[in-house]
């Protein structure tokens, strides 16, 4: 496929998405490594969390919220500790990080080790997306739901088919699952079948 290809066949979420990891790019020069290291350990530390909590929360959740299928409810519970935890984290860290470039006489590294880093942040977020919607909407909840939640299926769905989302589902999902695979429950693993 030649570039011009290439681009036209570009999706609105993958130009969204490309402009979010120059942005994390530009917030990883200007943090450095440390607060970049930092920031992915936050997601990371959240989404182990997440993934402990999903079964009980989401088992505690489908006894009260009838109106969802038990997958939702899980999918709901995953999300809400993922994303809570990420938002603490970060918050914490912005709090009591104060600024050490680990390359003291070489700042230029520090601040470009600092961007790879961001994009790399900015990837694990978009796999623990995938890692966290694809085992309802892709194996249990093809169809919509009335009761549904509208915007999560509406993002999941405008990824569906983009560049983004193959990327994800076929590189940093199973890098993820290869190294973290041990503390995922088998349906979320079994979607993404390794």
């Amino acid at each position: 496929m030649d570039s011009i290809g290439a681009i036209m066949s570009l999706e609105p979420i993958d130009l969204l998405v490309f402009f979010t990891l120059f942005g994390m790019f530009i917030l990883g020069f200007m943090q450095g490594i440390i607060r970049r290291l930092l920031g992915i350990a936050s997601i990371l530390v959240s989404l182990l969390v997440s993934t402990q909590i999903r079964g009980p929360l989401g088992d505690f959740l489908a006894q009260n919220w009838t109106q969802y299928p038990p997958e939702y409810n899980q999918m709901i519970a995953f999300g809400t500790v993922f994303v809570a935890g990420s938002i603490a984290a970060t918050i914490a860290i912005q709090l009591f990080y104060r600024p050490v470039p680990l390359f003291a006489q070489y700042p230029a590294i520090d601040e470009i080790l600092g961007g790879v880093l961001g994009v790399l942040q900015a990837g694990l977020i978009l796999g623990a997306f995938f890692l966290i919607t694809d085992p309802f909407f892709l194996a249990v909840g093809q169809q919509a739901g009335a009761t549904e939640l509208p915007f999560i299926r509406e993002t999941h769905d405008a990824f569906n088919g983009s560049i983004t989302a193959t990327i994800v589902r076929d590189r940093i999902v199973p890098f993820i699952l290869l190294l973290f695979g041990g503390v995922f429950p088998p349906a979320v693993k079994d979607v993404f079948a390794l």
